[in-house]
Protein backbone atom coordinates (compact mmCIF):
# COMPACT_ATOMS: atom_id res chain seq x y z
CA UNK A 1 0.00 0.00 0.00
CA UNK A 2 1.47 3.38 -0.95
CA UNK A 3 0.11 6.67 0.27
CA UNK A 4 0.99 10.32 0.01
CA UNK A 5 -0.35 13.43 1.78
CA UNK A 6 -2.85 14.04 -1.04
CA UNK A 7 -4.05 10.46 -1.06
CA UNK A 8 -4.09 9.58 2.61
CA UNK A 9 -7.63 10.85 3.16
CA UNK A 10 -8.82 8.42 0.52
CA UNK A 11 -7.39 5.30 2.11
CA UNK A 12 -10.49 4.51 4.14
CA UNK A 13 -12.70 4.88 1.04
CA UNK A 14 -10.43 2.63 -1.02
CA UNK A 15 -10.38 0.00 1.69
CA UNK A 16 -14.16 0.15 1.98
CA UNK A 17 -14.65 -0.37 -1.77
CA UNK A 18 -12.15 -3.23 -1.80
CA UNK A 19 -13.90 -4.93 1.08
CA UNK A 20 -17.55 -4.52 -0.02
CA UNK A 21 -19.42 -7.78 -0.22
CA UNK A 22 -22.72 -7.88 -2.08
CA UNK A 23 -24.86 -11.01 -1.96
CA UNK A 24 -27.79 -11.09 -4.37
CA UNK A 25 -30.35 -13.84 -3.81
CA UNK A 26 -33.85 -14.42 -5.16
CA UNK A 27 -36.89 -14.21 -2.92
CA UNK A 28 -36.24 -13.08 0.63
CA UNK A 29 -32.49 -12.59 0.05
CA UNK A 30 -30.56 -9.82 1.76
CA UNK A 31 -27.54 -7.67 1.00
CA UNK A 32 -24.48 -7.58 3.25
CA UNK A 33 -23.30 -4.09 4.18
CA UNK A 34 -19.83 -2.81 3.35
CA UNK A 35 -16.87 -4.14 5.32
CA UNK A 36 -14.41 -1.37 6.16
CA UNK A 37 -10.90 -2.09 7.47
CA UNK A 38 -10.23 0.02 10.57
CA UNK A 39 -7.76 2.87 10.27
CA UNK A 40 -5.97 5.36 12.50
CA UNK A 41 -3.73 8.37 12.01
CA UNK A 42 0.05 8.50 12.33
CA UNK A 43 2.20 11.48 13.32
CA UNK A 44 5.92 10.79 12.96
CA UNK A 45 8.49 13.42 13.95
CA UNK A 46 12.30 13.63 14.11
CA UNK A 47 14.52 15.03 16.86
CA UNK A 48 18.26 14.97 17.66
CA UNK A 49 20.71 15.81 20.42
CA UNK A 50 23.51 18.37 20.13
CA UNK A 51 26.60 17.62 18.00
CA UNK A 52 29.74 19.73 18.04
CA UNK A 53 31.79 18.84 14.96
CA UNK A 54 29.46 20.00 12.18
CA UNK A 55 27.34 22.96 11.10
CA UNK A 56 24.61 20.77 9.64
CA UNK A 57 23.84 17.21 8.62
CA UNK A 58 21.31 17.18 5.79
CA UNK A 59 19.57 13.85 5.23
CA UNK A 60 17.30 13.37 2.21
CA UNK A 61 14.19 11.35 3.12
CA UNK A 62 11.86 9.87 0.51
CA UNK A 63 9.26 8.21 2.72
CA UNK A 64 8.47 5.78 5.52
CA UNK A 65 7.83 2.04 5.34
CA UNK A 66 5.82 0.30 8.06
CA UNK A 67 5.75 -3.46 8.69
CA UNK A 68 2.45 -4.75 10.11
CA UNK A 69 2.32 -7.77 12.42
CA UNK A 70 0.43 -9.69 9.70
CA UNK A 71 3.32 -9.27 7.26
CA UNK A 72 1.75 -6.50 5.19
CA UNK A 73 3.93 -3.51 4.31
CA UNK A 74 2.56 0.03 4.28
CA UNK A 75 4.56 2.55 2.26
CA UNK A 76 4.13 6.26 2.91
CA UNK A 77 5.87 7.97 0.01
CA UNK A 78 6.57 11.70 0.05
CA UNK A 79 5.50 13.60 -3.10
CA UNK A 80 9.05 15.00 -3.29
CA UNK A 81 12.25 14.05 -1.43
CA UNK A 82 12.61 16.05 1.80
CA UNK A 83 15.99 17.40 2.88
CA UNK A 84 16.11 17.81 6.68
CA UNK A 85 18.98 19.27 8.69
CA UNK A 86 18.97 16.81 11.56
CA UNK A 87 21.36 18.97 13.60
CA UNK A 88 18.75 21.73 13.77
CA UNK A 89 16.51 19.38 15.78
CA UNK A 90 18.16 19.74 19.19
CA UNK A 91 16.98 20.76 22.65
CA UNK A 92 13.63 19.07 22.10
CA UNK A 93 12.92 20.59 18.68
CA UNK A 94 11.15 18.35 16.17
CA UNK A 95 10.07 18.30 12.55
CA UNK A 96 7.17 16.24 11.18
CA UNK A 97 7.70 13.50 8.62
CA UNK A 98 4.01 12.62 8.65
CA UNK A 99 1.18 14.56 10.22
CA UNK A 100 -2.20 12.89 10.48
CA UNK A 101 -1.56 10.41 7.68
CA UNK A 102 -4.16 7.61 7.59
CA UNK A 103 -2.82 4.05 7.96
CA UNK A 104 -4.40 0.68 8.80
CA UNK A 105 -5.01 0.28 12.53
CA UNK A 106 -3.30 -2.52 14.40
CA UNK A 107 0.06 -3.83 15.53
CA UNK A 108 3.30 -2.98 13.73
CA UNK A 109 6.68 -4.71 14.15
CA UNK A 110 9.10 -2.12 12.78
CA UNK A 111 9.50 0.88 10.53
CA UNK A 112 12.18 2.18 8.21
CA UNK A 113 12.91 5.69 7.00
CA UNK A 114 13.75 5.54 3.31
CA UNK A 115 16.59 7.83 2.30
CA UNK A 116 18.57 8.93 -0.76
CA UNK A 117 21.90 7.08 -0.72
CA UNK A 118 23.42 8.45 -3.95
CA UNK A 119 26.74 10.01 -2.90
CA UNK A 120 27.37 11.70 -6.25
CA UNK A 121 24.25 13.78 -6.84
CA UNK A 122 24.40 17.44 -5.86
CA UNK A 123 21.22 17.08 -3.80
CA UNK A 124 22.40 13.96 -1.94
CA UNK A 125 22.52 13.66 1.83
CA UNK A 126 25.56 15.60 3.05
CA UNK A 127 27.42 17.00 6.06
CA UNK A 128 28.88 20.50 6.37
CA UNK A 129 31.78 20.70 8.82
CA UNK A 130 32.72 23.64 11.04
CA UNK A 131 35.33 24.76 8.49
CA UNK A 132 32.58 25.12 5.86
CA UNK A 133 33.60 22.10 3.80
CA UNK A 134 30.80 19.90 2.45
CA UNK A 135 30.96 16.11 2.14
CA UNK A 136 28.37 13.70 0.81
CA UNK A 137 27.03 11.08 3.22
CA UNK A 138 26.91 7.38 2.46
CA UNK A 139 24.44 5.37 4.52
CA UNK A 140 25.51 1.70 4.51
CA UNK A 141 22.65 -0.61 3.48
CA UNK A 142 20.50 2.48 2.89
CA UNK A 143 19.42 1.21 -0.52
CA UNK A 144 18.08 -2.03 0.95
CA UNK A 145 17.07 -1.18 4.50
CA UNK A 146 17.06 2.60 4.86
CA UNK A 147 17.19 3.65 8.51
CA UNK A 148 15.40 0.83 10.27
CA UNK A 149 13.88 0.88 13.76
CA UNK A 150 13.05 -2.50 15.27
CA UNK A 151 10.50 -1.57 17.88
CA UNK A 152 6.84 -2.66 17.88
CA UNK A 153 4.11 -0.03 18.12
CA UNK A 154 0.34 0.16 17.81
CA UNK A 155 -1.90 2.40 15.73
CA UNK A 156 -5.25 2.48 17.53
CA UNK A 157 -8.46 2.50 15.52
CA UNK A 158 -9.96 5.94 15.09
CA UNK A 159 -7.24 7.70 17.07
CA UNK A 160 -3.95 9.51 16.47
CA UNK A 161 -0.62 7.81 17.25
CA UNK A 162 2.25 10.25 17.83
CA UNK A 163 5.78 8.84 17.47
CA UNK A 164 9.20 10.49 17.57
CA UNK A 165 12.45 9.19 16.07
CA UNK A 166 15.44 10.37 18.11
CA UNK A 167 18.70 10.50 16.11
CA UNK A 168 22.07 10.17 17.81
CA UNK A 169 24.62 11.48 15.31
CA UNK A 170 27.48 12.24 17.69
CA UNK A 171 29.28 8.93 17.11
CA UNK A 172 27.61 7.88 13.89
CA UNK A 173 29.13 10.20 11.26
CA UNK A 174 32.73 9.36 10.38
CA UNK A 175 35.30 9.80 7.61
CA UNK A 176 36.85 6.34 7.14
CA UNK A 177 40.39 6.21 5.71
CA UNK A 178 40.46 5.71 1.96
CA UNK A 179 36.89 6.87 1.36
CA UNK A 180 37.44 10.64 1.31
CA UNK A 181 35.67 12.90 0.63
CA UNK A 182 32.61 10.76 1.44
CA UNK A 183 31.48 10.41 5.06
CA UNK A 184 29.65 7.41 6.50
CA UNK A 185 26.53 7.76 8.63
CA UNK A 186 25.34 4.94 10.90
CA UNK A 187 22.94 6.71 13.24
CA UNK A 188 21.67 5.23 16.46
CA UNK A 189 17.88 5.64 16.50
CA UNK A 190 15.27 5.50 19.25
CA UNK A 191 11.54 5.25 18.53
CA UNK A 192 9.41 6.94 21.19
CA UNK A 193 5.71 7.52 21.77
CA UNK A 194 5.06 11.22 22.54
CA UNK A 195 2.37 10.25 25.04
CA UNK A 196 4.81 8.03 26.96
CA UNK A 197 7.76 10.38 27.50
CA UNK A 198 8.63 13.04 30.05
CA UNK A 199 11.55 15.35 30.87
CA UNK A 200 14.31 15.46 33.48
CA UNK A 201 15.62 18.78 34.85
CA UNK A 202 19.23 18.45 35.98
CA UNK A 203 21.58 20.93 37.66
CA UNK A 204 25.39 20.74 37.51
CA UNK A 205 27.94 22.57 39.69
CA UNK A 206 30.66 22.98 37.08
CA UNK A 207 33.06 24.82 39.39
CA UNK A 208 33.01 21.93 41.86
CA UNK A 209 33.33 19.41 39.04
CA UNK A 210 36.45 21.23 37.78
CA UNK A 211 38.06 21.15 41.23
CA UNK A 212 37.10 17.56 41.99
CA UNK A 213 38.01 16.08 38.63
CA UNK A 214 40.78 18.30 37.23
CA UNK A 215 42.54 19.39 40.41
CA UNK A 216 42.56 22.16 43.01
CA UNK A 217 42.63 25.64 41.55
CA UNK A 218 41.42 24.65 38.11
CA UNK A 219 38.90 27.20 36.82
CA UNK A 220 35.38 26.28 35.80
CA UNK A 221 36.21 27.19 32.20
CA UNK A 222 38.58 24.19 32.01
CA UNK A 223 35.69 21.77 32.53
CA UNK A 224 34.64 20.24 29.18
CA UNK A 225 31.36 19.20 30.71
CA UNK A 226 28.92 16.56 29.62
CA UNK A 227 26.18 14.47 31.24
CA UNK A 228 25.26 10.81 30.80
CA UNK A 229 21.82 9.37 31.50
CA UNK A 230 21.73 5.60 32.07
CA UNK A 231 19.28 2.86 32.86
CA UNK A 232 18.62 2.56 36.59
CA UNK A 233 20.50 -0.76 36.74
CA UNK A 234 23.89 0.82 35.90
CA UNK A 235 26.35 0.84 38.81
CA UNK A 236 29.36 2.66 37.26
CA UNK A 237 29.46 5.38 34.59
CA UNK A 238 30.87 4.66 31.15
CA UNK A 239 31.10 6.66 27.94
CA UNK A 240 29.41 5.90 24.61
CA UNK A 241 31.75 3.27 23.22
CA UNK A 242 29.54 0.44 22.00
CA UNK A 243 30.25 -1.60 25.13
CA UNK A 244 27.68 -1.91 27.88
CA UNK A 245 26.64 0.04 29.77
CA UNK A 246 25.96 2.67 27.14
CA UNK A 247 24.05 5.83 28.07
CA UNK A 248 20.48 6.32 26.96
CA UNK A 249 21.20 10.01 26.33
CA UNK A 250 24.48 11.93 26.54
CA UNK A 251 25.01 15.63 25.78
CA UNK A 252 27.56 18.35 26.20
CA UNK A 253 26.76 20.73 29.08
CA UNK A 254 27.12 24.39 28.02
CA UNK A 255 29.87 26.13 29.99
CA UNK A 256 30.62 29.82 29.54
CA UNK A 257 33.04 29.81 32.47
CA UNK A 258 30.79 32.03 34.59
CA UNK A 259 27.26 30.66 34.85
CA UNK A 260 27.05 28.18 37.71
CA UNK A 261 25.29 25.96 38.41
CA UNK A 262 24.07 25.10 34.91
CA UNK A 263 20.56 23.67 34.64
CA UNK A 264 19.33 21.85 31.56
CA UNK A 265 16.16 19.96 30.67
CA UNK A 266 16.54 16.56 29.06
CA UNK A 267 13.59 15.91 26.71
CA UNK A 268 12.09 12.69 25.34
CA UNK A 269 12.85 10.41 28.28
CA UNK A 270 10.73 7.28 28.43
CA UNK A 271 8.26 7.47 31.30
CA UNK A 272 7.60 4.90 34.00
CA UNK A 273 11.26 4.42 34.98
CA UNK A 274 13.93 5.97 37.15
CA UNK A 275 17.39 6.60 35.67
CA UNK A 276 20.99 7.06 36.79
CA UNK A 277 22.75 10.35 36.00
CA UNK A 278 26.45 11.29 36.06
CA UNK A 279 28.63 14.05 34.61
CA UNK A 280 32.26 14.53 33.62
CA UNK A 281 34.67 17.38 32.83
CA UNK A 282 36.29 15.28 30.08
CA UNK A 283 33.41 15.06 27.66
CA UNK A 284 35.92 16.11 24.99
CA UNK A 285 37.40 12.59 25.18
CA UNK A 286 34.07 11.00 24.31
CA UNK A 287 33.14 13.64 21.75
CA UNK A 288 36.42 13.22 19.87
CA UNK A 289 36.47 10.66 17.03
CA UNK A 290 40.23 10.11 17.55
CA UNK A 291 40.79 10.08 21.34
CA UNK A 292 40.68 6.72 23.08
CA UNK A 293 37.40 5.54 24.54
CA UNK A 294 36.90 5.40 28.28
CA UNK A 295 36.66 1.86 29.65
CA UNK A 296 36.01 1.51 33.40
CA UNK A 297 37.64 -1.94 33.32
CA UNK A 298 41.03 -0.46 32.36
CA UNK A 299 41.66 1.82 35.30
CA UNK A 300 45.34 2.29 34.44
CA UNK A 301 44.74 3.65 30.93
CA UNK A 302 41.56 5.27 29.66
CA UNK A 303 40.07 5.62 33.13
CA UNK A 304 42.73 8.19 33.89
CA UNK A 305 41.35 10.49 31.20
CA UNK A 306 37.73 10.57 32.36
CA UNK A 307 36.61 11.19 35.93
CA UNK A 308 33.00 11.40 36.99
CA UNK A 309 30.60 12.74 39.53
CA UNK A 310 28.89 10.10 41.64
CA UNK A 311 25.89 8.45 40.02
CA UNK A 312 22.56 9.82 41.28
CA UNK A 313 19.15 8.27 40.83
CA UNK A 314 16.42 10.38 39.23
CA UNK A 315 12.76 10.23 40.26
CA UNK A 316 10.55 8.01 38.15
CA UNK A 317 9.79 9.94 34.96
CA UNK A 318 6.14 10.84 34.49
CA UNK A 319 4.63 11.16 31.02
CA UNK A 320 4.09 14.77 29.98
CA UNK A 321 5.82 16.13 33.09
CA UNK A 322 9.27 17.34 34.21
CA UNK A 323 10.92 15.64 37.18
CA UNK A 324 13.99 17.07 38.92
CA UNK A 325 17.12 15.00 39.42
CA UNK A 326 19.37 15.41 42.48
CA UNK A 327 21.92 18.17 41.86
CA UNK A 328 25.41 17.18 40.72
Amino acid sequence: MRTSPTRSLGIAVALALAGTLVAACGGGGSEAGPTVSPTGQLDLALTDGPVDAAQNVNVVFTGVELARANGERVNLDFPQPRTIDVLALRDGRTVDLTNGWTVPAGEYQWMRLTVVTDTVAQDASHIQLLDGSRHNLRIPSGDERGLQLHRPFTVAQGSRTQLVVDFDLRKSTTAPPGQAPTYLMRPTLRLLNRLEVGRIAASFDLAKMATDQLGAGRPQSDCKAGFYLYADTVTAPDDMDGNEPNPVIYWRIPNDGATNPVTITIPFVEAGKAYKLAATCRFDVDASPVDSEYDPATADTDAATMKWTPLVTTPVVVAGQTVTAPAL
